[in-house]
């Protein structure tokens, strides 16, 4: 790391480097490949199953996944 930002907070190097949080990094990680799982990127064996939800009305939107509660 550059000596010129030593200095700053964590909120100061992420503004100066003109980044995100690794938060926001890491849920946009998982949006994307979620995508890709949904859209058949992945080999049926390899990727994980997703339900989808099947009786509800979205205007369009066939893609509605069901939330699973995880123990």
């Amino acid at each position: 790391m550059p000596s010129a930002l030593k200095h700053l907070s964590y909120r100061g190097r992420l503004k100066a480097c003109n980044i995100t949080t690794l938060h926001c990094r890491r849920m946009r990680g998982d949006m994307i490949e979620t995508y890709k799982i949904v859209m058949g990127k992945y080999e049926e064996d390899v990727a994980p199953v997703l339900a989808k939800v099947s009786n509800y009305v979205a205007r369009g939107n066939d893609f509605r996944l069901k939330k699973t509660c995880s123990k």
